[in-house]
């Protein structure tokens, strides 16, 4: 989310100081309070960490490439060398096939870079299975990362052309992943459908996005205002959000289990 990370670095380098290893075999990063909230039902700020069951940490890294690569970074000298970082959150959907809700497991990350990012690790295929007794659709596929917002059809038909491996876009992972990989540390992601291929984003809730991620109220209502014919697709964008979320909250509870961390 270019230009809109500039809190959220500044956060997650506060909160990465000190020297206090982090024990936890699976670390869930993910971009934003909310779907933080999704995964654990606890509120948490950009750079703040819990518990995820006994067995996993979740922290907030905040919007965007450069947030994303700061959040590891705080990271590398915390969490136990052996321990998994899953990147983790919502994504649009570029594939037409995937619905709002579905779960993408990461096989592979591009982005704009001359050099892909390494291969993420695959999640134990215990993950998928218990998502799936969930009741979720699980997929495995590619993912591009871009620097920011994908708001229309368009852009997508346009990501798909350049990317066509790809199945979904998002705005971290590939840098999740680099950073890990500059590290050393062992990198996964997991993505959940919010947007399909066919949707795009209406102005009013790009114009309304915070620093932090969170909606500016206020800035929604005025850009329905000036232009109401955003309504049927800023709603068809919450009814998306309500099931992405639904998803989230499942793999929350299936990734705090023992038998569900990665080895």
């Amino acid at each position: 989310m270019a230009g809109r990370d500039g809190p959220a670095r500044a956060a997650v380098a506060a909160a990465g100081q000190g020297s206090h290893a982090d024990p936890s075999p699976l670390v869930l990063l993910c971009a934003l309070p909310r779907e933080a909230y999704a995964l654990s039902g606890v509120h948490l700020a950009i750079g703040a960490s819990r518990p995820l069951g006994d067995h996993a940490q979740l922290r907030v890294s905040g919007p965007g490439p450069l947030a994303a690569r700061d959040a590891v970074a705080a990271l590398a000298a915390r969490i136990d060398p052996s321990a998994t970082l899953l990147g983790i959150g919502v994504a649009g959907a570029l594939a037409p096939e995937l619905a709002a809700g579905d779960v993408i497991l990461g096989t592979a990350l591009v982005d704009d870079q001359p050099s892909s990012p390494a291969a993420p690790a695959s999640l134990p295929s215990r993950v998928g299975d218990r998502l799936r007794r969930e009741g979720l659709r699980v997929r495995a596929g590619t993912i591009v990362s871009t620097a920011k917002v994908v708001d229309s059809a368009e852009a997508k038909d346009d990501l798909r052309q350049r990317f066509p491996n790809a199945c979904a876009v998002d705005m971290e992972s590939a840098a999740y992943a680099r950073e890990a990989q500059r590290h050393g540390i062992a990198f996964a992601t997991l993505r959940v459908i919010i947007d399909e291929a066919h949707m795009g984003i209406p102005p009013a809730a790009t114009e309304s996005l915070r620093p932090d991620g969170e909606t500016h109220l206020p800035t929604l209502l005025y850009s329905l205002l000036r232009r109401p014919s955003q309504l049927p697709s800023l709603l068809r964008l919450g009814q998306a959000w309500r099931r992405a979320q639904a998803s989230l909250q499942v793999c929350g509870r299936g990734l705090s289990q023992p038998d569900t961390q990665a080895p």
